[in-house]
């Protein structure tokens, strides 16, 4: 009975060790999650910074086009602005010179019918 006694001694610091060792290779897999799961935790945040970044950055390409666009409408509007006033002073400056034309034509038959 002994050496029942002892081979069951033996299985049982069999089974400890194997429990044991068990443990070990749990509590390293345990790590490796860990490590895995803050490299996947970086690597998210990385890129949702350089989404944000890449957003920021077409978001100001996408101002200066606008700003650019409305800077090119408005100096159409004032070229065309300043155009059509040119096309009025010159239109009443021939009312004014049509007008002192038939001034002076009056002017000339009145002295006619005067004399």
């Amino acid at each position: 009975m002994t050496s029942e006694n002892k081979s069951t001694g033996d299985v049982a610091e069999d089974v400890i060790a194997a429990l044991k060792e068990a443990e070990v290779r749990s509590a390293r897999e345990i790590e490796s999650a860990k490590a895995k799961k803050e490299e996947r935790i970086m690597k998210a945040r990385e890129n949702a910074q350089q989404i944000k970044e890449r957003a920021l950055r077409e978001a100001e390409e996408l101002k200066a086009k606008l700003l650019a666009d409305a800077r090119r409408k408005i100096a159409a509007e004032e070229e065309d602005a300043l155009s059509s006033a040119k096309k009025e002073a010159e239109a009443i400056k021939r009312i004014n010179i049509d007008s002192k034309v038939v001034d002076s034509i009056f002017k000339a038959l009145l002295e006619e019918l005067n004399a």
